[in-house]
């Protein structure tokens, strides 16, 4: 054999094979969520349970009983910056921007109307607490959120202001395998424009992924027309409400990624490419 051919079998022979692709870690666990609302109107519970699977940057949260609030899809599967929501019983699929799946769960601000609406004293601060409770026997840490604003309505010889105020503790897990876009903690709370702004840069700063948080909201409204003497009637009491918001997450699990994962971040060929609004009809602002 010619020594060329012999040289090319033996670096042939003494190739290593082509090594796999590697995997992110599959990270999984259930996920409960409540708000506990209790206005002069009476008393309201809603939330909802279910399990989120995490691979790099792709999640899935599946809900196996009811639904995301809003809508009739019971899965939400995020890539990147895209979030697909599934209807299950109808096989249907609609994409949703981060936003649209936000407005989910505290719908989205009124537009249009008679009355001018504007955000004052905005304060919102996140700061560490310290050690926290012991999640399925690892660390946390603690932090301690407050914040509070003033939304002023103001329409024809009428001002109406509704102050809030929010008042929680977070825990954190040091697991970014398991952290993603679901992990969103301003989505529970109810604030609007600059309020929003301030309170979403405030939770970017978490350390980690959020196993336990829990808030007590208040919201105090009043009433008044500006220029009428006030006589000698005392003002009304404040309308108020008050919500108590919990998340808590159970069962984490890890293990190395595998070729089958990828089925859970795919949309089924059975299903329907919709609009929006065919899972998410909409609802008052």
């Amino acid at each position: 054999m010619p020594a060329g051919l012999l040289l090319a079998a033996a670096l042939l022979a003494g190739a290593a094979p082509a090594a796999a692709p590697v995997r992110p870690i599959l990270a999984g666990y259930d996920v409960v969520e409540a708000t506990r609302s209790v206005t002069p109107a009476g008393e309201r519970n809603a939330g909802t349970a279910g399990s989120v699977r995490v691979a790099g940057s792709r999640a899935r949260w599946e809900l196996p009983h009811g639904s995301f609030p809003r809508s009739s899809a019971s899965v939400a599967i995020a890539d990147g910056p895209l979030v697909t929501l599934l209807d299950t019983k109808e096989s249907l699929a609609a994409s949703a921007t981060p936003d649209d799946f936000t407005a989910l769960f505290h719908g989205r601000p009124a537009t249009g109307g008679s009355a001018a609406a504007s955000l004052r004293d905005v304060f919102v601060r996140l700061a560490p607490g310290g050690k926290g409770r012991a999640f399925e026997a690892r660390p946390t840490s603690k932090f301690v959120l407050e914040a509070r604003w003033t939304l002023v309505l103001t329409t024809t010889g009428r001002v109406a202001r509704v102050t809030t105020e929010i008042k929680g503790t977070i825990e954190t897990l040091d697991e970014p395998a398991a952290t993603s876009v679901f992990d969103d903690l301003g989505r529970l709370l109810p604030a609007r424009a600059e309020a929003a702004d301030a309170l979403s840069a405030e939770l970017a700063k978490l350390p980690g992924l959020p196993v336990s948080a829990a808030f007590d909201v208040t919201s105090k409204a009043t009433a008044e027309q500006p220029g009428m003497p006030s006589g000698t009637e005392p003002p009304p009491r404040p309308v108020e409400t008050r919500q108590t918001v919990t998340r808590r997450l159970s069962n984490l699990s890890l293990r190395p990624g595998a070729a089958a994962d990828d089925a859970l971040f795919v949309i089924p060929e059975s299903f329907h490419s919709r609009g929006l609004d065919r899972i998410v009809p909409g609802d008052p602002p």
